[in-house]
């Protein structure tokens, strides 16, 4: 099934109704964003054009297709790139939007296609890129708080985006964003 911004909605409906099937109860470790990005095979400003549910939702969950607009590890400007997300529960991905996205390639025995990237870190590796309500930056990207520590020189403005999060966030620059990333020493 693919979905579109118009079938969105009932699709979108219908995961959050079975995501809790589909996850487990394993508790998620604080990571550092130095660790996240040391990790990640590769790392990129993407824009999402696709979401797929995949044959076998339990192992394979939702796969995505987006196009890079800024490559910071192991991509191209302007190439595709195709990743899921296993963790349905965790995941807030939506076509059209950006995100910045941390991938791991899946193990050989995952039960998904070989070569498959994942979003790092149980699903919190991928951090929209919007312009908040109510917060004076042009652009931002929402850093799961409770599970990214963040460099003591980024100062996240906290607060949630919807009434469905479930953890703290909180909301950078995405320039200085993207800046920490590709200058190792900053991190």
């Amino acid at each position: 099934m693919n979905i579109t911004s118009q079938n969105l909605s009932l699709n979108a409906g219908i995961l959050l109704f079975l995501a809790p099937f589909y996850t487990d109860a394993t508790k998620i470790a604080r990571v550092s964003l130095a660790s996240l990005l040391n990790e990640a095979q590769q790392v990129a400003l993407v824009t999402v054009t696709l979401g797929t549910v995949s044959e076998n939702i339990t192992t394979c969950g939702i796969q995505y297709r987006a196009s890079v607009q800024n490559f910071i590890k192991n991509t191209k400007n302007n190439e595709s790139i195709t990743f899921i997300s296993r963790f349905i529960k965790h995941s807030e991905i939506q076509v059209g939007q950006q995100y910045i996205v941390f991938l791991n390639t899946l193990s050989e025995n995952s039960g998904c296609a070989d070569n498959t990237l994942e979003i790092a870190h149980a699903g919190y590796g991928a951090m929209r890129v919007d312009s908040p309500y109510a917060i004076d930056l042009n652009y931002a990207v929402r850093i799961p708080l409770s599970f990214v520590k963040l460099p003591n020189a980024m100062n996240p403005i906290k607060g949630t985006s919807s009434n469905l999060q479930v953890y703290e966030s909180g909301w950078v620059d995405k320039q200085k964003f993207i800046q920490i990333l590709t200058t190792p020493t900053r991190q």
